[in-house]
This record gives C-alpha cells, structure tokens and sequence, in this order.
C-alpha cells in the first residue's frame, strides 16, 4: 500500500482514504485514547462536566425564557453537543498541518488522512453521549422513528461539510499563520448568534436573518429533524450546496497549491 499521495488530487486522495479507511480511522482512535491515559475517571469525567453545564444552563434559561425544562434541555443538549463537534473540529484544523508536517513530507501520507483524523477524533468525544441521546429520546422526545433516519442522513451531510470546510481552513491556516486567531475570533461570535440558548422565534419578525448564518443550516438539519419531527428542504438543499462548493475549492486548490503548501510546511 503506497502512501506517496500528498502531492495527488483531491478525488485522488478522497479515493485513496475511502478504500484505505485505517490510515485515519486508527490513528483518531488511539488519539482518543491516549487523551485520557493515566486519569481514574477517564472520558467520563468529559461527559459529566459537559452534562452538568448543560442541566445547568437549561434550568437557568428555561426559567428566564419561561419554558418547560422538558422542552427546553433536549434543545440545548442537542444543540450544543452539535456545536462542540462543528466548533472543536475546526479549531483543532487551524494547526492540523503544521502539527503533521513530518508525517506529510518525509511519509508522504494524503493531506486528507490529517483533517479526517482530526473530524473523527472530535466525532468520537461526541458519540460518548449515545446513551444519553438515547435517554433522552426515549422520555423527553415525542417523534417517529422515521425521523430519526431523516436525522442520521443530515448528520452524515453535517459531518461531511465540516470536514471539507476544516480542511479549507487548515489549508489557508498552513499558509497564513493568524487564520487562527480570526477563526476562533468568529467561532466565539456564532455561539451567540447561531441559536443555540435561543429560538429564531424569539426575532418575531426578524426570525429569517438567522439563516444569514451558515451554522443555522447545521442545526435544522439535525437538532430541529428529530425534536420537532419538521424536516426544512431549503436548510437541506443549502447544505449540500455548501459541501459542493467546498469540493469545488478544494479540487482548486490541490490542482495548483499543494506543492506550495508541502513546500511551507
């Protein structure tokens, strides 16, 4: 199996690491486990902190928004494990690279296998919440199981744009080294501004600025699917118009700037 593909095209190494799947998949793997080597409580610790936040923050805004904690907690908990994954991926790309240069220039491993080793890693931190997805659907979630397959499909098309749009900006980030600082700047801003603590209802007339923001699509693909079985084909058809435009930039990019982006490294 050569791994001499860092300077190849884009569908070539999207191919490649389809086929070859291991030369991502293991490494997050063993990433994830090596984060919580050498703690008693593990990733279990990730997963109260996180929970307790959330149980918080719904009890404190369900009572200012004057909502059901009911209604209100699957929205936050859904929402914000959503946004730690889209935020923690493309964080974590800013630096991807850099990080993997040795691996990328004297192994000669596809640029790609650094960005999905670097989605699912953030994937998997995610998935240690299954159970308490599962919980609360059981006994807060009133929706059909057909729903639940609309949801699956929009959170394949979540992870597959996130993961073009992280390798955009590692690549740009490889290239201008403050692309960091302006992503975390913006990421910091969508918390507020993405409705995560709120609904777009509460704009009243205004509700339809909200899909100014990209991430909007995210959540109502997903989140919005399963809590409130109502399926938005625009936030669909949008969604899969911005992955096609990332494939197209980065068909561009690896066509006439990977050797200048190897050459940096």
């Amino acid at each position: 199996m050569s791994l001499k593909y860092s300077n190849t095209s884009f569908f070539s190494q999207l191919f490649y690491l389809t086929k070859f799947w291991q030369i991502w998949f293991y490494p997050a793997y063993y990433d994830f486990k090596i984060l919580y080597s050498r703690t008693y409580l593990g990733s279990l610790y990730s997963i109260l902190s996180k929970l307790i936040s959330i149980t918080a923050i719904s009890l404190l805004w369900s009572y200012i928004l004057k909502q059901e904690f009911r209604d209100f907690f699957p929205y936050l908990l859904f929402g914000m494990l959503i946004w730690f994954y889209i935020s923690g991926t493309l964080q974590n790309s800013v630096y991807t690279l850099n990080k993997n240069a040795l691996l990328l220039n004297c192994f000669q491993f596809p640029i790609l296998t650094m960005f999905f080793r670097n989605s699912f890693l953030t994937l998997i931190n995610i998935l240690q919440f299954v159970p308490i997805f599962v919980l609360t659907y059981i006994f807060l979630i009133e929706t059909s199981l057909l729903y639940v397959f609309y949801f699956f499909i929009g959170l394949m098309l979540l992870i597959t744009s996130v993961t073009l749009l992280s390798t955009l900006i590692g690549i740009i980030s490889s290239l201008y080294r403050d692309t960091g600082h302006i992503i975390n700047s913006i990421l910091g801003i969508a918390t507020m501004i993405t409705p995560l603590y709120w609904k777009k209802e509460m704009l009243g007339e205004y509700e339809n600025l909200v899909y100014l923001n990209p991430f909007t699509y995210y959540l109502e693909i997903t989140r919005d699917v399963i809590l409130y079985s109502k399926i938005n084909l625009i936030s669909f058809v949008m969604v899969i118009v911005m992955i096609l435009i990332k494939i197209i930039f980065l068909h561009l990019i690896f066509k006439y700037k990977v050797k200048k982006i190897l050459f940096v490294l």
